[in-house]
């Protein structure tokens, strides 16, 4: 029953998921009834699928300032983005593929990157996360050995030391071909 200003409120339910359409109309104490209004709504029970970060994948490092994100997640859905540090996105899926989505200007840091899917109803099943690093580029190597332009001979030894962060590779190029690589230690010599 409607209140002097004409206000009501009815509690019909439970719904079932799906779709549902209402008919509404107002009848007087002489049993006048007004036209029927029509409200249609769905009833959504159900969360998308947890979305999954298929790029970048987790314990990644990189040397870039950015990061371009892409994924997977149901279609209808609405995947959100957030990494650590305050960025954000989001994406309604059309097809069950996102990206590449890109955050730029990342700071070297460790970073935590989350995606959770939503529909429309505001429906969410769970969140994917990745760990990631952005770390400075190696410092160039010191070079010992060959330190002279012309050689006697075809066997040649480069040798030098790593001024950069442990578990960075060197790697010796001739005329564009990699000969060799070896993975360094801070301050380590190499030969």
């Amino acid at each position: 029953q409607a209140d002097d200003l004409g206000q009501f409120a009815s509690a019909v339910g439970p719904l079932t998921s799906g779709w549902h359409m209402l008919h509404v109309n107002a009848v007087d104490c002489a049993l006048n009834a007004s036209p029927v209004v029509d409200v249609d709504f769905e009833v959504d029970l159900v969360a998308p699928a947890i979305p999954g970060i298929t790029q970048p994948h987790d314990g990644a490092v990189f040397a870039e300032n950015f990061v371009a994100v892409r994924g997977t997640g149901e279609v209808g859905s609405r995947v959100d983005l957030a990494l650590s540090g305050g960025w954000e996105a989001s994406r309604w899926l059309e097809t069950t593929d996102f990206g590449p989505i890109r955050f730029s200007g990342l700071p070297i840091d460790d970073y935590t990157l989350t995606a959770t899917a939503f529909d429309r109803a505001g429906n969410t099943n769970g969140t994917e996360v990745v760990h990631f690093r952005r770390v400075a580029a190696p410092n160039a190597p010191v070079l010992t050995a060959p330190l002279v332009e012309w050689l006697k001979t075809t066997d040649v030894t480069v040798e030098g030391a790593m001024q950069t962060a442990s578990g960075a590779w060197i790697r010796i190029f001739d005329e564009g071909s990699l000969v060799d690589e070896q993975q360094g230690v801070d301050g380590a010599t190499f030969a």
